[in-house]
């Protein structure tokens, strides 16, 4: 699990986000995708999303960020 300051640092990664989506893994990349197009998540989405750790979770915060932007 991460630190509240992994996942503060996570939030606040320079990379551009197309850098930060290529380092999750393609099934996890492949659901961001979707929903940076505007299109509803299923529920296995959700399940698939909720054990990300890592490069996964980096992807998952940067795009929930721009998501409710």
């Amino acid at each position: 699990m991460m630190s509240m300051s992994e996942l503060r640092q996570a939030a606040c990664d320079p990379r551009p986000l197309p850098t930060v989506l290529a380092a999750a893994r393609p099934a996890v990349a492949a659901i961001l995708d979707r929903a940076l197009d505007g299109r509803e998540l299923s529920f296995e989405d959700g399940l698939a999303l909720l054990g990300t750790t890592g490069s996964d979770l980096t992807a998952l915060i940067r795009v929930a960020d721009r998501v409710r932007s």
